[in-house]
């Protein structure tokens, strides 16, 4: 028994028009859809406005077995992708050079999992907070279109994961952000990010992007997403990757500059690794003004008598907490470092953080050093 999508007049009326049919308007008057197709004038495609006729079933079968002939696929895919016509769907398709693959490990699915997550929220939250790399995926904007996202049913042949998420309109989630919806924006984020470093791997310019991605004020990639393609890429049985993105039908423009099919050996893993790394080391350095307290005092005296050298100290890092790191001050810094500790004031200093190893995190290029006054 063939079970059509829910509403299957009005999604397959959106259907016909993403697909190129032309609507005749005056059937409307009868109660019917009427599509006609210029590259296929030998075919009209015409079914009820409402239900109130017998032999739907009949009806439907017999148009979905003519697009499925028309378009050189099965009637289940078109049964599929009528259901989704408002929906932006991203799949990702494994499969080997060598055999037929039936299944998948519990330890694979759940990384492939969650780095689908990864990627879907990091974009999200790129959208209205643009970094290389997010310091939590816990935002909002994550978590609202990570939520609305479901699991579709998957083809035969190999192991395809789909996810969709329904196009919300109009822009309810976020009304102050413009006409376009976040959903269709996220997956603009994740079809340009993994177009970018497609193009970056195949062709060796792994630096180029990176210097792209750190240089950019809104840029597409983040350290997060990355990570998120890394992990479904790296999969225990060398498995190749298709990964597609099909855009919901709406009023919005389908983004046709962006490119929606993509592939990825399973060897391309180690070249994001680099540009992953890449990433995480220029993020790892942050340069400002931090507020903290002095927990350490371990300068030596000099010549003159008067102390200076390493201290640490405990700072809070927006973003990030409470970080120790390890300072080497001059004299007159020493000072104000002393009388920080002893009275227990927050200091305030000027640098540039950044990590050393698995030591403590080092301030370095400090600037000023002055005690925060009560």
């Amino acid at each position: 028994m063939v079970h059509f999508p829910k509403n299957i007049a009005l999604n397959l009326k959106d259907y016909l028009l993403q697909k190129g049919w032309m609507q005749v308007e005056e059937a409307l008057e009868d109660d019917l859809f009427l599509f006609r197709h210029n590259d296929l004038p030998m075919y009209d495609l015409v079914f009820p406005v409402g239900e109130q006729y017998r032999d739907l079933d009949r009806l439907y079968r017999d148009i979905i077995q003519t697009l499925a002939d028309l378009y050189g696929t099965k009637p289940s895919q078109i049964i599929a992708e009528i259901g989704e016509v408002r929906q932006e769907v991203f799949t990702l398709r494994y499969y080997s050079e060598r055999s037929d693959l039936e299944d998948m490990s519990f330890e694979n699915t759940f990384d492939i999992l969650n780095g689908i997550k990864k990627m879907i929220k990091s974009s999200a939250i790129s959208v209205r907070h643009p970094g290389v790399k997010h310091s939590t995926l816990n935002r909002s904007e994550g978590t609202i279109v990570s939520n609305q996202c479901r699991f579709r049913h998957t083809q035969e042949g190999s192991f395809i994961y789909k996810v969709s998420c329904p196009l919300v309109l109009p822009n309810t989630l976020f009304p102050n952000e413009g006409d376009l919806p976040i959903e269709r924006r996220t997956f603009m984020y994740i079809a340009s990010g993994l177009q970018e470093i497609q193009t970056a791997v195949t062709t060796g310019h792994e630096e180029e992007l990176v210097d792209r991605v750190l240089n950019n004020a809104c840029p597409w990639i983040s350290y997060n997403f990355c990570e998120g393609l890394n992990t479904i890429l790296n999969t225990e049985s060398q498995l190749n990757l298709d990964l597609g993105i099909r855009w919901a039908y709406s009023k919005h423009a389908t983004p046709h500059q962006l490119k929606s099919d993509f592939s990825f050996s399973y060897e391309m893993n180690y070249p994001l690794e680099r540009i992953m790394s890449d990433i995480d080391q220029s993020t790892n350095e942050i340069s400002g003004v931090f507020i903290g307290t002095v927990e350490r005092l371990q300068g030596d005296v000099g010549a003159d008598n008067k102390r200076s050298g390493l201290v640490k100290l405990a700072l809070l890092i927006h973003n990030i907490g409470k970080v120790r790191v390890t300072a080497d001050l001059t004299v007159g810094h020493y000072q104000k470092a002393i009388e920080a500790h002893r009275d227990t004031s927050y200091i305030r200093v000027k640098g540039r953080l950044q990590p050393t190893g698995s030591k403590p995190n080092r301030i370095e290029a400090i600037e000023s050093f002055d005690i925060v006054a009560p």
